[in-house]
């Protein structure tokens, strides 16, 4: 990773690109493009994807590794991506069981949410948007889910132009029906235990 980084510092350089070393705040225009520039590779890869463009699929990710090493060099904390990157691999790989296996249960006692959007939803582009905008909606009322209950999220395509209110107060709807219906089966299920 040492050559790369090199290699970004070297491309900030000779573009005039903002640079910060110790770490430091990035000029408000350079913040703006950043996401968006990684918004964009993240939607060339998705279409190479469903397209199944194996060379357009290696250049996103290329650009967007770039993109990301760029954004470390602005920041200046680029020489810390190595240590980072342990960090997050170690904290990803501290939720496997002794078996290999990803906890699930006694070993992670949260809620988990998943959304289809498929391609009938439109193009890559609107389909991202609908993902957003459910994101949003998910996390804003997510803390609605106090038990490990697995959920699935098959949206329509008027969340694409749905007023967010009516979008977030639907979800918490959903989210209030599952959290009733957890509840319930939890409670039968202690019932149960204490009998035995």
């Amino acid at each position: 990773m040492q050559k790369q980084i090199q290699q970004l510092e070297e491309f900030h350089r000779a573009y005039g690109v903002a640079m910060n070393e110790p770490v430091g705040p990035v000029p408000t225009k350079g913040q703006s493009i950043r996401g968006k520039l990684q918004v964009e590779e993240a939607e060339e890869i998705q279409t190479a994807v469903e397209k199944g463009d194996l060379v357009e699929i290696a250049d996103g990710v290329i650009d967007s590794i770039y993109i990301a090493i760029g954004t470390a060099v602005a920041y200046g904390f680029q020489h810390k991506l190595p240590d980072l990157f342990d960090a997050v691999h170690r904290s990803n790989m501290s939720k496997l069981g002794p078996d290999g296996k990803p906890l699930r249960g006694a070993g992670i006692n949260t809620p988990r949410v998943g959304l289809t959007v498929g391609k009938v939803m439109g193009k890559a582009v609107d389909r991202n948007r609908i993902k957003r905008r459910m994101r949003e909606a998910v996390r804003k009322n997510l803390s609605t889910l106090s038990l490990p209950v697995d959920v699935i999220l098959h949206p329509r395509r008027s969340v694409i132009d749905l007023e967010f209110t009516t979008l977030d107060r639907e979800v918490a709807n959903v989210f209030r029906t599952i959290q009733k219906a957890a509840e319930k089966e939890n409670l039968a299920s202690e019932k149960l235990r204490i009998e035995n």
